[in-house]
């Protein structure tokens, strides 16, 4: 552990003070935090650069060790001392001595904790710790002297020197916000004048009416218990007996009556001090400016006496009782009377939430607590509502999901990537974003703060003018080492608990940690060795050995009625996991509203008892009903998420007893693999914590895995075709979640964007033509059925679309495809137009109307009525509409409505709609010459005779394969008893109904093709005829059924000709899932797996870039995703 972090200083002009660098271009920022090793650095006060392990000359042998026998001399009853205090700046502290209590406290507020197990703890002096104790209040020779009668030896002479160097400066200037005014406050007159011959510091000084005096203050004494606690909590003495060594017991009455004379002397002797004010415009240049005078500036805030902000109406409720270690952390943060900013440091489940709540209820000003999740703020907003009296008036949210009203509120709770998001926002977030700026908080609170990188901490804090400010975390550890940066930019540590402790109290829960080690199968080790990295961290992720542990363990604990959390950092094998486990799971696409629907089901419904998450659950997921945790995939070696996942487990369970093991916590690691060397790393903190792992042999130790049934990729087969799987997986999926910024994904390209009006869609604008899908009679709406459904006269309905929407075409085609869909659930319709997918409002006319057909005759006009309208349908384009479908590049014909180019009306257009009727009349295409029936094949059992293909604008095609008997005909569409659906546009139409055909296996290949054609396209087809070339007709064959929703997969391809494909069920998919492949000539969706409630499955249309293979068809189209459609749209604006 090296020298704390540097910062690079730069000159007041901007620029860097070493040759060679960049100049400085961002005013807001005035210290820029370097990320390199140079050990020179000058923004920060030179003591922070002293490291005490410089000081020891000790060399250390082949095992690391040092020897301090002739260093370290033991005082004569160095047994009851607890400490050991070595050269190199490290203390080991005895858990077992009669003193612990106190040395233990007194070690947390000067060192920081290296290794916390069982009976020995390891601490270490380092420059920010000993920052961190003068910013609470111990003085330099306070510390010395108190390590000196704690201390089995003497206290070397280099550690004295290395305290005094850094706890000199520290602690003796600092910067209040009094009366709304800025001061440099101090005790000491002589540091003040100092800094006043400094020409910086003049420039920033703020004098009234020629005033040259420093203003005297009278400092604070008595330290107001935060609300919720009964008492104010002292410090417990040593027990009185004759362990504790004399001079110890008499120091700790020394300290007490020193703090007594502190509330009872002379105001104008010690709690006196003197200030100057300095200008509110010149705070940051200030605060540089005495870092680097080594006079570095104490941010404390005096709530009690700030008359210019408001106090909110907000106290702990009676029920709101405080920890021990909940109180002593919060002393720290108001001991003097004043808010210090800092870190409070406890572990998962503690009740961080509670002391952040306690904290803004003690300040009772305006406060903000921003958190890495839309969960988060929610669970938030709960904390505040259960443990003060604040109501849903006081709190205000502000997330991408939930935007209330902020004026009024005392209580902002927010996300950062919501406060530092750089792109445009709506009018309804910059507005809040305004209110924000133009307040004076008194309180931030920082929720999880070692997640966010340091430059965007800078920008939270450049954004956010606030008084004090405290950080919360579990695990304040990075690996890229940049928590020093905290020390600045937030404040030092305040507190920090055992974990130990708190789990010995019952306070959290009792763990056991366990290592389970999976052993790869031959053929997945085989790959293993000769794949990519990438490939080999999906492939030890998807071992089969793996899954089975992982099933056994989540049937083992369901059936003991615990609640399982099972975490994933990949999402190829998440999903994967989940599906075939059939489980609920949450990553970064899962909407806010499923999330918490999910997370609202594992905590109160008996019948979910698993989760799968990925990354996204590694903070800020509140369960406290989960004991079991399963973790199969992670980030590398991360010590910082080990123990954040840890802390999804810990919070102390109802009922359990403190002395046994109550929660669970497995790692499931592949062995021979990277993977055991990252578990390796990962558990480091956890064991310094004092926490042990054991290690289990899959196949050995988890007993009863070898009788539980069902257990899948048991065989060699199932584990073939997983390994395939695997292989043929992309790069993305093998790599792990990325957390995904506030901006959405770029469009595609190859494609230009044009505005228009909703009018000149169609191509031409006097008609659009809406594709219908074939259902049953009995669940088509009005507006689908013909004449014969409703009593000779169809009803129509006037669709009304309004406002300006963007076309995404190609170049050689302006045609554009449109849909009509309707949902059962409210029968609401939706209008896919281009790429638009537009959610509308059905309206019923007060007074119905009759279409009527003028005809004249000669002198006689005559009138038929046509269709009644009874209601119209509403549609008005959105500010970003949703991607959809979109056609490119469809060939003209003689049937296209119209080959004008018209301009776009400024009058509104009816629009008339025509749908592929179910009795209309098919275009038929021969393969042969002749194009008849005798130039066809006979059809044999089982042969498909003809493959219906409906089309956009024109009629349905029926491209004929084999002639039926005489008995049946193949040359006209088929009733419904004979088709088989190809995709939601095509049908297989067979000789003799298929309604007593068997049903297919899920494993079955039935479905076999012979063709020598990469596609069925009509077109193509009658363009070759033309040519006068001989074409062979497709042979395909099926004898059985496919239960729905099935999808045909291609198993195996025995040549170029002979192709056989399998019945796959569909299975669920997620909102921006990958749910089928669109082709490039008919436009048709093959699906392959099911979308959600109200989602659309459909393409982001533009140019074709795939290569998509599918059954009878091979060549360009597009990937389809599940879209969702807003079914809560408003109108009020009409």
């Amino acid at each position: 552990m090296g020298p704390p972090k540097k910062f690079r200083k730069y000159d007041s002009k901007g620029g860097s003070d070493r040759s060679g660098k960049k100049k400085k271009i961002d005013e807001e920022v005035t210290i820029d935090l370097v990320d390199d090793d140079n050990p020179e650095s000058s923004g920060v006060p030179g003591a922070a650069l002293q490291d005490a392990e410089k000081n020891d000359q000790v060399p250390e042998d082949e095992f690391g060790a040092k020897d301090y026998r002739n260093q370290m001399e033991l005082k004569p009853d160095n047994a009851s001392r607890p400490l050991w205090v070595a050269p190199n700046g490290h203390i080991f502290l005895e858990s077992f001595s009669p003193v612990y209590k106190h040395a233990h406290d007194f070690l947390i507020a000067i060192a920081e904790p290296v290794s916390r197990p069982q009976h020995i703890h390891e601490y270490k002096l380092t420059a920010y710790s000993l920052y961190a104790a003068v910013s609470v209040g111990l003085q330099t020779n306070d510390i010395i002297e108190y390590l000196q009668r704690l201390s089995k030896c003497n206290v070397p002479a280099g550690i004295i020197e290395f305290i005094t160097l850094c706890t000199l400066s520290y602690g003796k200037v600092k910067l209040v916000l009094k009366h709304n005014r800025y001061l440099v406050e101090s005790k000491h007159v002589d540091v003040l004048q100092k800094l006043l011959k400094d020409p910086v510091i003049q420039q920033c000084r703020l004098r009234r009416d020629g005033d040259e005096e420093l203003v005297t203050s009278a400092l604070p004494t008595a330290a107001p218990a935060p609300p919720g606690t009964a008492v104010k909590t002292g410090e417990e003495k040593p027990a009185a007996n004759g362990a504790v060594p004399e001079d110890i017991s008499q120091f700790y009455q020394q300290l007490d009556k020193d703090d007594e004379d502190e509330e009872t002397t002379d105001i104008t002797a010690k709690n006196t001090a003197v200030a100057f004010e300095v200008d509110p415009d010149k705070i940051e240049v200030i605060q540089k400016r005495c870092i680097e005078l080594e006079y570095p500036l104490l941010a404390e805030y005096d709530f009690r006496n700030d008359a210019v902000n408001p106090d909110i109406n907000i106290d702990l409720k009676p029920t709101a009782v405080l920890r021990p270690y909940q109180e002593k952390s919060l002393r720290k943060m108001f001991g003097n009377g004043r808010a210090r900013s800092g870190v409070i440091v406890l572990p998962c489940g503690a009740g961080k939430s509670l002391v952040g709540v306690t904290a803004v209820c003690t300040v009772r000003k305006r406060a903000l607590v921003l958190c890495n999740s839309g969960v988060s703020v929610e669970q938030w907003k709960q904390q505040f509502k259960c443990w003060s009296t604040a109501d849903d008036s006081m709190i205000c949210r502000f997330t991408s999901e939930a935007k209330d009203k902020p004026m009024g509120a005392g209580i902002l709770i927010t996300t950062y990537s919501m406060i530092t998001h750089g792109q445009r926002r709506s009018w309804e977030a910059e507005q809040t974003m305004k209110w924000l700026q133009a307040q004076e908080w008194g309180l931030v609170v920082l929720d999880e703060v070692h997640t966010i990188p340091a430059k965007m901490f800078r920008r939270v804090l450049t954004i956010v003018h606030s008084h004090a400010k405290l950080g919360l975390t579990a695990t304040l550890l990075r690996e890229d080492d940049k928590i020093a940066d905290l020390n600045f930019l937030i404040g030092p540590k305040l507190y920090e608990a055992n974990w130990l402790e708190l789990q010995a109290n019952g306070y959290i829960a009792r763990v056991q940690c366990a290592e389970v080690w999976c052993p790869m199968t031959p053929e997945f080790y085989r790959e293993y060795l000769v794949q990519k990295i990438n490939k080999k961290m999906l492939l030890y992720v998807m071992n089969p050995s793996k899954f089975r542990a992982c099933q056994f363990l989540v049937r083992y604990h369901e059936r003991r009625g615990d609640k399982t959390i099972v975490f994933s950092d990949n999402v190829f094998a998440l999903r994967h996991y989940a599906v075939k486990m059939n489980k609920p799971y949450i990553y970064g696409p899962t909407s806010q509203n499923e999330r918490i629907q999910i997370l609202q089901n594992f905590k109160f419904n008996p019948k979910v008892n698993t989760i799968f998450v990925s990354k996204v659950a590694d903070t800020s997921f509140d369960l406290p009903e989960a004991n079991v945790l399963i973790q199969i995939s992670s980030h590398g070696g991360s010590r910082r998420q080990e123990a954040q996942r840890l802390g999804r487990i810990l919070r102390a369970k109802k009922g359990a007893l403190a002395e046994e093991y109550n929660a669970f916590f497995y790692t499931l690691v592949s062995q021979d693999t990277l993977e055991m060397a990252y578990s390796r790393k990962r558990q480091r903190f956890l064991v310094n914590q004092g926490y042990s792992y054991k290690v289990h042999w899959v196949i050995t130790e988890l007993k009863g895995m070898d009788q539980e049934p069902d257990l899948l990729y048991g065989t060699r087969e199932e584990q073939g075709m997983l390994l395939q799987q695997v292989l043929a997986a992309s790069e993305t999926d093998c790599e792990e979640e990325r957390e995904g910024g506030p901006g959405g994904a770029g469009s595609a390209g190859g494609a230009r964007r044009t505005a228009g009006s909703l009018a000149s869609l169609a191509g031409a604008d006097d008609a659009l033509y809406l594709e219908h899908r074939r259902s049953s009679h009995h669940n088509k709406h009005p507006l689908f059925k013909n004449e014969n459904e409703t009593g000779g006269v169809p009803e129509w309905a006037i669709v009304e679309l309004q406002g300006l929407v963007q076309v995404e075409r190609d170049d050689d085609g302006p045609a554009v495809v449109g849909d009509l869909h309707y949902f059962k659930r409210n029968r609401h319709p939706v209008l896919i137009l281009g790429h638009h997918v537009l959610t509308g409002k059905e309206v019923k006319l007060e007074q119905p109307m009759a279409v009527m057909e003028k005809t004249v005759d000669g002198h006689n006009t005559s009138y038929t009525v046509k269709a009644i309208v009874k209601k119209k349908l509403l549609f008005k384009s959105r500010p970003k509409p949703i991607i959809s479908n979109a056609a490119s590049r469809l060939a003209r014909s003689d049937s296209w409505p119209s080959t004008e180019v018209q301009k776009a009306p400024s009058t509104v257009v009816f629009f008339k709609f025509k749908m592929n009727g179910e009795n209309e009349e098919a275009d038929l295409y021969y393969y042969g010459l002749e194009e008849s029936e005798r130039s066809l094949p006979r059809c044999e059992a089982g042969d498909v005779c003809s493959v219906l293909l409906r089309r956009y604008w024109r009629a349905p095609a029926l491209v004929r394969l084999c002639r039926c008997s005489r008995r049946t005909r193949c040359d006209k569409i088929a009733s419904g008893d004979r088709l088989v659906e190809l995709n939601n546009r095509s049908d297989l139409q067979f000789c003799n109904p298929v309604t007593d055909w068997p049903e297919c296996s899920i494993n079955e290949a039935p479905l076999k093709v012979e063709t020598t054609y990469e596609r069925m396209s009509p077109d193509e087809i009658e363009l070759l005829h033309h040519q006068n070339i001989q074409l062979t007709p497709p042979r395909i064959r099926l004898q059985c059924l496919c239960p729905k929703p099935n999808y045909w997969k291609l198993k195996t391809e025995d040549n170029d000709t002979n192709l056989t494909y399998r019945c796959s069920s569909l299975p669920l998919c997620k909102t921006g899932d990958v749910c089928g492949n669109v082709d490039d000539v008919l436009l048709s969706l093959y699906q392959s797996c099911l979308c959600p409630k109200h989602h659309i499955c459909v393409h982001s249309g533009g140019r074709t870039q795939v290569q998509i293979s599918e059954l009878l068809y091979r060549g360009r189209g597009w990937r389809a995703h599940c879209q969702r459609v807003n079914d809560e749209y408003s109108y009020e604006d009409y």
